[in-house]
């Protein structure tokens, strides 16, 4: 059953001493996650304050 589940090694992902280690997301994809979540955040914060406002009627 385990055999189902194994992942080849691939030299691109393999750690390497000299390399450290394969990282598939550059910086800019991390830094635009990350403002995409913030962005995200804030919309479900004020869909959040808009329920609050609207159950008071």
């Amino acid at each position: 059953m385990s055999a189902l589940f194994h992942i080849p090694s691939h030299p691109a992902f393999a750690a390497s001493p000299s390399l450290g280690f394969f990282d598939p997301v550059t910086d800019g994809e991390r830094d635009s996650g990350s403002a995409l979540s913030r962005r995200i955040d804030g919309a479900l914060r004020l869909l959040d304050l808009g329920r609050e406002f609207q159950a008071k009627g």
